[in-house]
């Protein structure tokens, strides 16, 4: 079961920031959805993942029922 964090509506670098809280409580190779609007996590998410040894499986862009603009990415947790 993958779990879902919900990150919409939150600017940068909260989305990150509270993606990282997440996946620090989750055992290596546990999976997260991360669903976030803020138009910097597009870069910023998969930075992190980079830096943090994340693995970024999915990333997508698709718009909410109001038209806007929604992130999502799939991860699975780094470390061994």
């Amino acid at each position: 079961m993958t779990l879902r964090i919900d990150a919409l509506g939150l600017k940068c670098p909260l989305p990150v920031l509270r993606t990282q809280k997440i996946l620090a409580d989750l055992d290596p190779g546990q999976e997260v959805e991360v669903e976030a609007s803020d138009p910097m996590s597009r870069l910023d998410i998969p930075h992190f993942c980079r830096e943090a040894g994340h693995s970024l499986i999915a990333q997508a862009e698709t718009t909410d029922s109001k038209g806007r603009a929604v992130y999502i990415f799939k991860i699975r947790r780094g470390g061994l």
